[in-house]
């Protein structure tokens, strides 16, 4: 007699959004040196070449969880911020959508503050990715708008934007 099969959702789909979340909660419990590529596998219920089927590598992979987490904050984002009625109520917004997804994203935390841009293995590779294009689209949304406060006034006369993210945090804008 047969043991039942463990059973999968069906279709690639299923195998994709396994592995993604696999790798998401491993990576950000172990690191991303420290999971293997055989141990994501495992946990998604696929094989191995099922991850290089759809991601490549395992860098493959972590690229493609920091892209597509980006998307669902640049939807949300875009909008609030073309809402915003000051620089200093964007800047909130923006802020305050971010800490808010990561809040119930504790993995995705981690992953971006930890895994983000470490360099990878004994190359001097910084792992870049596309939501990191997106966060610089971000950075230039923020210089813009602290642009404009200065212009309407609505930010602070000595404030200086191109003095980094650091200044662009602080409580007087």
């Amino acid at each position: 007699m047969r043991a039942p099969r463990r059973s999968k959702p069906a279709g690639a789909a299923g195998s994709r959004q396994r592995l993604l979340g696999a790798a998401k909660r491993l990576m950000a419990e172990a690191g991303y040196e420290r999971s293997s590529t055989a141990a994501i596998a495992r946990e998604a219920g696929t094989s191995e070449s099922q991850l290089v089927r759809y991601f490549g590598s395992k860098a493959g992979l972590l690229e493609t969880i920091f892209d597509e987490s980006w998307v669902p904050l640049n939807t949300r984002i875009a909008p609030l911020v073309a809402a915003a009625p000051t620089v200093r109520e964007a800047m909130i917004t923006i802020l305050s959508t971010m800490i808010g997804a990561l809040e119930r994203d504790p993995n995705l935390a981690k992953l971006f503050l930890f895994e983000g841009r470490r360099v990878r293995g004994d190359s001097a590779e910084i792992l870049l990715t596309q939501g990191a294009g997106s966060g610089c689209r971000r950075v230039a949304v923020v210089m813009v708008l602290c642009n404009n406060g200065r212009r309407h006034k609505t930010a602070p006369r000595n404030f200086d934007p191109r003095g980094g993210i650091g200044s662009a945090s602080r409580p007087a804008i």
